[in-house]
């Protein structure tokens, strides 16, 4: 018997490359699989990682099956076909484990250890699997220490593997996880087939051949089959995988997009759109959600409603662009001292709520009520114009003043009353408001009403006379608004004048005024009586830009020379925004209109403002007039330096001077002596209607200290001191 034929060992270089390729894209495939097997839960996961098995564990399994192949043996070897299938069943295996632990994150040292050795001993029972398939004879076997190495080189390169799959790039970020994958797949290919080669060569298939089976197809044209074959399944299922990451990525820009969408909108829906403070929506919900902090915390929840003072003068002279600006400022002031976990929110046109949390007591409220009303006073800066607002503000607080459902309306309760004692107030809610708030709610609607036709609800003008110091002789008017109610009598103008302001009537009110004026002034003329009537003007019309051209329409709707026509403010109103003041003041004074500064002395004046209003008269405050003859000695010589100091000034600037509410002879001999020009008050009249006047007019029931000069016309343009300006 001749001796064995000793067995040489050689590879085929194509078909280890094909090897190389179908485990390089099945990684490939496999990293791509981990990755988006992530964004999957349920049976669709458990599909998704049976299919990434069996695409990577075939892919793995061809790859090592085509190695095998590659080998140049010098007779033809078939496969044992059941050892083969039990090879591909453990390259399943593996893939699966892969995938799944991919999902489960790195765990602890030991867990990645452990998940290492049992994915090395599933890769080794394949490879060995696959090996003992070739139906050899003697069995290949590995010496002991060369399977110690290729069990920690199996260990360490499924330790790699994991790292890898467990890190596989997000699919969203193409170049990064495009890049990612490809390096990835060339590691874990090198590695795979490495393994395969060491496995092999450590076989002992050196040893001589003894049994050896002849029949079976030619291993080349198997290797070229089945590594062409699951190269070819593996690039589409790679294709496909791609191509629904494409899909998956536009999908996921559709989306964010829309949540981007759908985000915008709530917080459209939440937010004012021009402040981007809270809207009333959002602000009841944090309200709700504070009231029950406060009832854990045991502490105060405070509801401060502002509501500005100046706003819409500057909205309407400025335009909307300017009262916008106003606004976002006022917004980014109330957001300063903003603290955490408090709520700013804007619920109307100029109306702003503060939520506070976590206060001890109503001191601590009323600190932050001041800290905001001062920050709100400062001066505001618009199109390179200053400009200032006020504001007033009603506190209410939880649980003093009532549940949730009643704060709002409390506080929106107490900052009327704020606005009603003159603005820049601050007012804590008291249960007597309501009341007094429902009263304000009816006597506003029967003004409403009242306005629609004023001759029938009780609305008239009265007019008291202006008389020159002299002799007593009625050179003016002064016309004064009354209001007869149906029910309630006589109301006080100051009560539904005041109201008129807040609500936005002053504007229709005053025009009422200016119109029943001047068609008194018009009746009188026809008859051949001539007079100046004078007409009080509210801080608010004083904003109006369209007051002039409706004095211009009423002036010539009646026929009246301007002159005839008077117009009086306060002077803390003169004070008050001095540049809009200005321009509304000139409009009229172009007309042909005069002004009057009334309660002169009573405000902070700056002369340098004084002298650039068209001012032609100046009204001394019947204060002053008053303590001319009453209270101690020291009283009357300071009222007496007072005004004889107002005289002199107005003089020194061309300007007549009035002294309102004299009442009794001693003050008329005091203001006459001082040089006052024209008086006015009780001792002369009192206020009267317009047909009162017109029967002391022809003689009838005249009062003894008024004098009046029938068939004397107007003389407009007398110098301080001298003649009558206008008579009867």
């Amino acid at each position: 018997m001749s001796p064995p034929t000793p067995l040489t060992i050689q590879h085929d270089p194509w078909l280890l490359l094909l090897a190389t390729c179908v485990a390089w894209v099945a990684f490939v495939l496999g990293l791509d699989l981990a990755q988006r097997r992530r964004g999957f839960g349920g049976r669709l996961a458990l599909g998704w990682t049976a299919g990434g098995a069996l695409a990577l564990g075939t892919g793995i399994w061809a790859a090592h099956f085509v190695g095998l192949l590659a080998l140049q043996l010098p007779l033809i070897v078939t496969f044992d076909r059941w050892r083969t299938f039990a090879a591909w069943a453990l390259a399943l295996g593996c893939a699966g484990l892969a995938l799944s632990w991919s999902v489960a994150g790195p765990g602890r040292a030991w867990h990645r250890l452990l998940r290492a050795v049992v994915l090395a001993a599933g890769v080794t029972a394949m490879v060995r699997t696959g090996l003992s398939g070739l139906s050899l004879s003697p069995a290949p076997r590995w010496s002991p220490a060369w399977q110690a190495g290729l069990g920690l080189y199996a260990v360490a390169g499924c330790a790699i593997a994991l790292a890898l799959f467990e890190r596989a790039p997000d699919p969203r970020s193409r170049t990064r996880a495009l890049g990612g994958r490809l390096l990835g797949a060339t590691v874990l290919a090198g590695l795979l087939c490495g393994f395969h080669l060491l496995t092999v060569l450590g076989a002992g298939l050196q040893d001589e051949l003894r049994t050896l089976r002849l029949d079976g197809l030619p291993h080349e044209g198997l290797a070229v089959m089945v590594g062409l074959a699951v190269l070819l399944l593996l690039t589409l299922t790679l294709c496909t995988s791609l191509l629904d990451q494409r899909m998956a990525e536009r999908q996921s820009v559709l989306t964010d997009s829309l949540q981007a969408t759908n985000e915008e909108l709530a917080r459209a829906m939440l937010h004012d759109v021009l402040t981007d403070l809270p809207n009333r929506l959002l602000l009841e919900q944090r309200l709700t959600e504070g009231v029950g902090r406060a009832d854990a915390s045991g502490r105060r929840l405070a509801v401060l409603f502002i509501d500005l003072d100046g706003f819409k003068p500057v909205n309407d002279l400025y335009g909307h662009g300017a009262g916008d600006q106003v606004l976002r400022t006022v917004a980014r002031r109330l957001k300063t001292d903003l603290r955490e976990g408090d709520t700013v929110a804007r619920v109307g046109g100029d109306e702003f709520v503060l939520l506070a949390h976590d206060l001890a007591d109503a001191d601590a409220a009323l600190a932050l009520g001041q800290r905001m009303l001062r920050r709100l006073q400062e001066s505001l800066r618009v199109d390179e114009r200053d400009v200032r607002v006020d504001a007033a503000i009603g506190i209410a607080l939880y649980p003093d003043h009532g549940p949730a459902a009643r704060l709002l309306g409390a506080a929106d309760t107490a900052m009327y009353e704020a606005k009603r004692g003159g603005g820049g107030r601050i007012v804590f809610f008291a249960p007597s408001m309501e009341v007094d708030a429902r009263d304000q709610m009816e006597l506003l609607g029967d003004l409403r009403r009242a306005l629609e036709d004023p001759s029938a609800s009780g609305l008239m003008l009265h007019y008291q006379p202006k008389v020159r110091a002299i002799d007593g002789t009625l050179i003016g008017l002064e016309a004064l608004l009354r209001w007869q109610h149906p029910r309630r009598g006589w109301v006080s103008p100051l009560q539904f004048v005041n109201l008129a302001e807040r609500s936005g009537l002053i504007d229709r009110l005053g025009d009422w005024v200016i119109r029943e004026a001047c068609a008194q002034l018009a009746t009188w003329r026809a008859l051949g009586l001539v007079v100046r009537v004078a007409v009080n003007l509210s801080v608010l019309q004083l904003r109006d830009v369209g007051l002039p051209s409706r004095v211009r329409a009423r002036l010539e709707e009646h026929q009246l020379p301007a002159g005839q026509l008077m117009f009086e403010i306060t002077e803390s109103t003169a004070m008050q925004d001095v540049e809009a003041t200005l321009h509304i003041l000139d409009a009229l004074a172009a007309l042909g209109t005069e002004l009057s500064i009334d309660d002169f002395g009573t405000g902070y004046s700056s002369l340098s403002y004084l002298r650039r209003l068209p001012v032609r008269e100046l009204k001394i405050d019947r204060s002053f007039v008053r303590d001319l003859d009453e209270g101690d000695e020291r009283q009357r010589a300071d009222a007496r330096a007072i005004v004889e100091a107002v005289v002199r000034l107005a003089h020194a600037l061309g300007l007549h001077v009035l002294a309102e509410g004299v009442e009794t002879p001693a003050q008329r001999q005091v203001l006459v002596q001082l040089g006052c020009d024209e008086l006015q008050g009780y001792l002369f009249a009192r206020p009267v209607a317009g047909e009162t006047l017109t029967r002391w007019a022809v003689g009838e029931d005249c009062p003894p200290a008024l004098r009046i000069d029938p068939g004397v016309a107007a003389a407009t343009g007398t110098p301080p001191g001298q003649g009558v300006l206008a008579t009867v």
